[in-house]
């Protein structure tokens, strides 16, 4: 297992729910947008890296169950898909994220300081799965992991993403 720090926010609103519930939105993962250098490589997330984990979401035999966290701390537990207060889907861009700020200190400030753009971006927590990597190097000796299939274990609003195509917004309507 490993964290890899993704995509900062393009945009931070306040989103106002159905119910009234303020929420957090933004992409915790882009596809086909290189890295930061991780230390002599970069990465690429493929399309369809997330398939596997979003169809057994709410399996726990399958490990179905996303944390949302700002800065990958479970003690700062904004919410979570097995309880449906976290929401996960795909689109072209990548794996979009949906989450209701609870009425806590860790809510309310993280709220805030999505508001002032402190947390300006997402990352997610994961693994590979076995044969879900390649690796390739272009013609200048920089290398490339290109990730097929991961495990999504945890995401959310960071102050330090690696993937700086991301998005996570505080919105309000």
């Amino acid at each position: 297992t490993r964290v890899l720090p993704t995509v900062p926010v393009q945009e931070l609103r306040m989103h106002e729910g159905t119910e009234g519930a303020n929420m957090l939105v933004g992409y915790g993962a882009v596809f086909g947008k290189p890295s930061q250098d991780l230390g002599g490589f970069r990465e690429i997330i493929e399309p369809a890296a997330f398939n596997r984990t979003l169809a057994n979401l709410g399996a726990s035999d399958a490990g179905g169950d996303v944390l949302c966290c700002v800065n990958h701390d479970v003690n700062m537990l904004l919410g979570r898909s097995g309880s449906g207060t976290l929401r996960l889907s795909v689109d072209e861009v990548g794996v979009r994220y949906e989450v209701d700020i609870p009425d806590t200190t860790v809510g309310r400030d993280a709220a805030v300081m999505a508001g002032r753009r402190d947390l300006f971006g997402s990352s997610f927590t994961f693994s590979v799965a076995p044969s879900g990597e390649r690796w390739e190097e272009d013609d200048e000796g920089r290398k490339t992991r290109f990730l097929t299939e991961v495990r999504l274990f945890e995401l959310g609003p960071v102050t330090s993403p690696a993937y700086l195509d991301s998005t996570v917004a505080a919105r309000s309507l």
